[in-house]
């Protein structure tokens, strides 16, 4: 039926029967992390929080709930699943109001071009900024996904300016990453332009 684990629990414990339940801590154990702030600006109006760490324990961390603290103060409660002995995982620890996010669509046309061969064409044209209203200096991991084809007749240009520090973030294909950095007060904005273009008489069904 799955995992079976079994703990041996190193002293005695009275239980009495007003008590009807006790919570034991099994062990406390520290673990260096990378703190990182991640921005998704096509569902998020803020950037996040986040800490990468790697289990360095000989055990696993078994599935559960999981209190988040950020500065000693309670932000809230997930799920994490199991982290096996070595694994890397990443846990988000809060919105960050001071690094806000807007995602603007500017334009939406579908309409057809050609002189002999003629062949239905979507543009699509839009903007995702970072904007750092704090008074320090920081980097925000920006992650964007750009379209992509996966059948031979359609034809998807997509044009990012600037270009994407990286592609197929994390193995996500054509999820670029932009690590901006931005200055106290400073906004910085990208650019996407993208083409789609199919044979005409044919039916393109596309949701972004």
């Amino acid at each position: 039926d799955g995992l079976s684990v079994t703990y041996t629990y190193p002293e005695r414990v009275t239980l009495s029967p007003d008590e009807g339940t006790l919570i034991l801590a099994l062990d406390a154990f520290q673990l260096d992390a990378e703190e990182f702030n991640r921005a998704v600006p096509r569902v998020d109006q803020t950037a996040f929080l986040m800490a990468k760490f790697t289990n360095t324990t000989p055990e696993p961390m078994l599935p559960g709930t999981t209190s988040l603290y950020r500065d000693g103060k309670f932000v809230g409660r997930g799920l994490v699943g199991m982290i096996p002995a070595g694994a890397e995982e990443t846990l988000a620890f809060g919105p960050l109001e001071g690094l806000r996010l807007e995602y603007t669509l500017l334009n939406n046309d579908t309409g057809d071009r050609g002189i002999i061969s003629r062949a239905d064409v979507r543009e699509q044209a839009l903007e995702f900024s970072v904007e750092n209203l704090t008074g320090e200096v920081e980097v925000v991991e920006t992650l964007f996904a750009l379209p992509f084809s996966e059948q031979e007749d359609l034809v998807v240009t997509a044009r990012a300016r600037p270009k994407a520090d990286a592609l197929d973030f994390e193995q996500r294909r054509n999820v670029g990453q932009w690590l901006l950095e931005l200055k106290p007060g400073e906004k910085r904005t990208v650019r996407v332009d993208v083409e789609m273009t199919w044979p005409q008489g044919q039916q393109l069904n596309w949701q972004p």
